[in-house]
């Protein structure tokens, strides 16, 4: 809320923040729409026995669909966004990156090892694996 209205005191009319915020929505939708691609050569036990039973050729192509279109809508939606918002969005991916590479090298001075705790599996899917397996 505090990012909002700093935002729109900078001069970023109501439309223009909804667009980013929706840019940056979209943005966080490409990463989802990878999943299926990897999941079932992860997970295949667990894939088999879903409980929605869908042709795996068919999670593809919709997968793919929801990929081209999530970004092509985040294209559309940064070119619409005025000069002040794209530096902004820019300042923010910066600070993110710059905070991340901070946070890996924090926590290796502390004898962990950020990226592969990151890697690590999710032990619920694990576990499921392990199940369906069986």
């Amino acid at each position: 809320m505090g990012f909002s209205i700093f935002l729109v005191a900078s001069g970023i009319g109501f439309g223009q923040l909804m667009t980013l915020f929706s840019f940056v929505n979209t943005l966080c939708a490409v990463p989802t729409c990878l999943v299926p691609f990897f999941l079932s050569r992860r997970y295949p036990n667990a894939c088999r026995h879903a409980g929605l039973k869908v042709n795996v050729g068919l999670v593809y192509i919709l997968s793919a669909i929801a990929l081209v279109v999530s970004a092509y809508l985040a294209v559309t939606m940064f070119i619409e966004l005025a000069a002040m918002s794209r530096m902004i969005v820019g300042v923010v991916v910066l600070v993110t990156a710059f905070y991340f590479v901070g946070r890996v090298q924090y926590v290796k001075s502390k004898g962990g090892d950020l990226l592969q705790e990151l890697r690590a599996p999710y032990p619920d899917w694990e576990a499921r694996e392990a199940a369906c397996k069986e």
